[in-house]
């Protein structure tokens, strides 16, 4: 095993460990309760990565970023062991939901893609969790999550890209255009659809006008908007996962 797949499988075996924190004090609760996720779709350079960061540091909510949930999917021993945290009906439940989406669409049943659905699933039957990228808004029903998309000028990601990076502006406008035409190559290959499509969203949010810890704030008013209840931080934090 390498390093990478060692690491990634490190990672997820602290979140499985925190799932079962979670769920032993929901089973203490009088009344359990289930917090939907939220999924962030973001155009690149828009910082929705860093937005979806903040509403998970405020929540408590377990945070997957796009590269993680890539790499789960990936490696076959992280997406099993991810699978395993769920009851076996839980478990079928997620597979019949998968065909049915595959087999009514013109998708190649690619492993790649069952897997991403699989985990994004998974994630979400759990709750209390921010999924960014990987399509999680076309993965799960609108009504069982909160979908937002992060924005922002063209030109105000380049520059933001830029100074960040430490590049030229004229380095980071092509690394820039190139980093969303790949995003959006992979939705349209994999669901059809065009990520700029507002209806696809409960919540479009401007990073090119507001800051990332207003389009946070914005984002938990939609949340409470849309379930009628507020996410306050969790009683089971992040780092109690690896005790």
């Amino acid at each position: 095993m390498g390093p990478r797949a060692s690491n990634v499988l490190q990672v997820v075996e602290r979140q499985c460990r925190r799932w079962e924190l979670l769920r032993e004090s929901r089973l203490r609760a009088a009344v359990p309760v289930h917090w939907p996720a939220i999924t962030i779709a973001r155009e690149f350079g828009a910082r929705g990565e860093a937005v979806g960061a903040i509403v998970a540091e405020r929540t408590g909510f377990s945070f997957w970023d796009g590269e993680l949930v890539h790499a789960v999917a990936e490696i076959s021993g992280a997406n099993e062991k991810v699978l395993r945290s769920l009851d076996e009906q839980r478990r079928s439940g997620i597979e019949e939901s998968i065909d049915g989406v595959l087999l009514g669409s013109q998708h190649m049943a690619s492993e790649y893609l069952r897997r991403v659905m699989q985990l994004i699933k998974t994630i979400s039957l759990h709750g209390s969790s921010v999924i960014v990228g990987r399509g999680a808004q076309y993965v799960l029903e609108p009504a069982s999550a909160l979908r937002v998309r992060v924005v922002s000028p063209f030109e105000d990601r380049v520059r933001g890209y830029a100074a960040r990076q430490g590049i030229d502006e004229g380095q980071a406008r092509t690394l820039v255009a190139r980093s969303e035409a790949e995003r959006r190559r992979f939705v349209r290959q994999f669901f059809s659809r065009d990520p700029s499509q507002a209806a696809d969203y409960d919540l479009v949010v401007n990073t090119g006008t507001m800051s990332l810890e207003g389009a946070a704030s914005v984002v938990l008013d939609a949340y409470e908007m849309k379930f009628g209840r507020r996410p306050i931080l969790r009683a089971v934090p992040i780092a109690s996962a690896g005790s």
